[in-house]
Parts: structure tokens; sequence; C-alpha cells
């Protein structure tokens, strides 16, 4: 008499393919944040230096949308400029979802030989938008940037679970207002890629039907 072959549950067999088919999304998933959102409580010089135009791209120059790279110009309407006799304040970035953060770049303001820059800054993150704490590893001072155009200088540090980051300013380079011309986030998103639960579904399905068909 033949033993038969025990085949695995299909619990067990959906979950293996869970594991197969979502994880390497989210694993693969390590790049710049996009569609990023900032407001700030030390306001804009004018409609044209407002906190989105550090997350835009415009002023940057041999970049895409997937790196550090790329020089900046200190041009007004390509970054973020605070109102005059403000240096100190906070930044707050909305990164659309949870991250596990591992990096982010800031390319600091020129103007004015680069007085116009930030300098002394904490940084802090948050899951919720309400409780932030310390990001450890974090920096406490962005380099100036003596002449455009500007290079960015990238922060790494361990991965740590994001949804909001705040700068707190603490001071500028010297000018009466300060500003940042563009800053980009890096991590991975913990939530599973729409295709990776596509494919898991699919697979799912064609396991309870082959386990409806073996049980006729």
């Amino acid at each position: 008499m033949h033993s038969r072959m025990k085949i695995p549950s299909i619990s067990t067999m959906a979950l293996v393919s869970a594991l197969v088919l979502i994880v390497p999304d989210i694993a693969l998933g390590i790049t710049i944040i996009p569609n990023v959102t900032a407001v700030t409580d030390m306001g804009s010089l004018n409609a044209d230096t407002t906190p989105d135009k550090m997350l835009d791209g415009s002023g940057l120059s041999g970049a895409n949308s997937t790196s550090f790279a790329g020089l900046h110009d200190d041009a007004d309407q390509t970054g973020w400029k605070s109102i005059p006799g403000i240096t100190k304040g906070f930044i707050t970035f909305n990164l659309g979802g949870l991250y596990d953060l591992d990096a982010f770049g800031v390319w600091n303001h020129a103007q004015l030989n680069g007085d116009r820059g930030v300098r002394d800054v904490f940084v802090e993150v948050s899951t919720n938008g309400t409780d932030f704490a310390p990001l450890a590893g974090g920096p406490m001072l962005f380099a100036r940037a003596p002449a455009a155009p500007v290079s960015s200088q990238v922060f790494s540090f361990s991965p740590t679970p994001a949804a909001y980051v705040r700068f707190a300013v603490i001071d500028g380079y010297g000018a009466v207002n300060t500003g940042l011309s563009e800053v980009r986030f890096s991590g991975t998103s913990d939530a599973p890629e729409p295709g990776g639960l596509l494919l898991f579904g699919a697979s799912l399905a064609g396991l309870l039907w082959y386990g409806t068909r073996k049980a006729n």
C-alpha cells in the first residue's frame, strides 16, 4: 500500500505566497519619497518662495526624481524663504505615508553668499504628526552654501519609522531671513506595493480553487 503525499494546507501555501510576492516589492522600494508636502510657521517672503518650492525640483539641473544628484541655483522662485525678521521656527514635512526613513538631502540657500541658508537645526520624526521624537543620527547643522550652483548635503542614518519629519530651525547664517533651496527624503514604504497585492490576490484565489477541486 502506497502512502499518500501530504499536501500543505491552503493557509500555509497562502502565507508562503504572500512572503514571496509582497516582501520583494517592499524590499526593493528604497527610493526618493514622492509627493512630499511641507508647512512652516516661519512664513514665506512672497508667493514665489512658499515651502512647496523646496520640494518641486525647480532650480535643479542634472537631477532626476530618484536621487540626491543635481546642482541648485539661487533664484528667488526656486526655493523657500521665510519672512524677514524670522530665522527661527519649524518646517514640518508630510511624507504622505509611513516609511522606514533612511536618508535625506538638503540643498541650502546660496543667496547673499550663503547668509540666507539655514544653519543650526534639530531634526525630529513622527508617525502620527502629533508626537515627535529626535531623529537618532540626525544632523545639528546644515553646511553653508557660499555660492550657486549648490550640491546637496546628504544625511544617512539607520532606518527610522516616520510619516512626518520636522526641522526645528534654530538660526541661519546671518541674513534677516532664512531659507532652503531643496529637500528630498529617502525611505522604504511600510505599505505593500499595489502590484504585490494584486499578485497575492490572484495567487490566493488560485490556491482556493485548487483546494476546492481536490476536496471534490
